[in-house]
């Protein structure tokens, strides 16, 4: 989209087509949600192919719903909701680096001991491919979808760069709790550690997303920490059945962890990480482009 063409833009404008977008991706998952339903109740579909299945609908339909709402809609490029390929590569590193790190400064700094749990093959398989699909693939490639390129791009259009990584990030924690609300006013309250981390993490994100000009470092990220930090098959004092678990014997409050709480050690690596990609990006933005036509000066 050209610079005239943004200008027309109003405020009003891109909130509502932010709705829509949003709205257009709920719709998907309820689609997804129906197909799963039906291929589970009268075709008594083995439930993990149905999981696969629900995930595959859910990210196929999502991503097709975007572009052509992008391209017919909102008359806009795909790419330029950052829905490509990375300009910066680099930022892959830190994608399995993150996690990482915080499983070596639990097993050299933090009291505890690794817990492998011994199930029959076919249990850790089928751990294994739920973690893998559903849990980090599915959940990183459509929340990505929803707030790196959808929210995060909308609001950037019209309130600049930092407005739109906090309300990026905001919406991002407010997703995540809302399944606290079920259980009532005590249990979100309870789940305010978690909606903070949650926020720093939607911020590291977006961060992400704007200095490698794509959504997929955001979501290699966001896949390596579901799948290595808490996502059921390798865990950090959150989840005692899980196939690999490190369990904390520490009763430090830095350390603790559980369904409702990060552990601040936890927090702490993720905002420093945003603070690292921060200044990276601030200081690639103020250093001056080299001009390749300078003469160099002879002997």
């Amino acid at each position: 989209m050209n610079e005239q063409g943004i200008k027309k833009r109003t405020a009003l404008n891109v909130i509502i087509h932010c709705i829509l977008f949003l709205a257009a991706q709920f719709l998907v998952n309820v689609i997804a949600a129906l197909v799963h339903d039906f291929l589970g109740n009268a075709l008594k579909i083995d439930e993990l192919i149905n999981i696969i299945i629900f995930s595959v609908i859910e990210v196929g339909l999502g991503y097709t719903f975007a572009f052509l709402y992008i391209k017919f809609i909102f008359k806009a490029s795909p790419s330029e909701f950052r829905i490509k390929k990375p300009a910066a590569k680099k930022w892959f590193l830190l994608a399995f680096l993150l996690p990482a790190l915080i499983w070596a400064f639990y097993l050299i700094f933090v009291p505890g001991e690794i817990v492998i749990d011994t199930l029959p093959p076919e249990k850790t398989w089928d751990i294994l491919i739920r973690t893998f699909i559903t849990v980090s693939l599915r959940a990183a490639l459509v929340e990505e979808l929803y707030f790196r390129a959808g929210v995060l791009h909308f609001f950037e259009l019209r309130f600049g760069k930092i407005v739109a990584v906090i309300v990026s990030a905001v919406g991002f924690g407010l997703i995540h709790i809302s399944n606290f609300t079920a259980e009532g006013l005590p249990a979100v309250i309870e789940a305010i550690p978690y909606f903070i981390w949650c926020i720093i993490m939607g911020l590291l994100l977006a961060l992400l997303a704007i200095a490698s000009d794509s959504i997929f470092i955001p979501a290699i990220t966001h896949f390596c920490w579901n799948f290595f930090l808490g996502g059921g098959s390798f865990d950090i004092n959150v989840n005692p059945d899980g196939i690999v678990n490190y369990r904390v014997l520490s009763d430090s409050w830095l350390f603790e962890d559980s369904k409702s709480t990060i552990a601040p050690i936890q927090i702490c690596f993720m905002a420093v990480t945003a603070v690292v990609v921060f200044i990276v990006m601030k200081k690639k933005s103020t250093t001056p482009p080299q001009d390749s036509r300078t003469i160099s000066q002879g002997p």
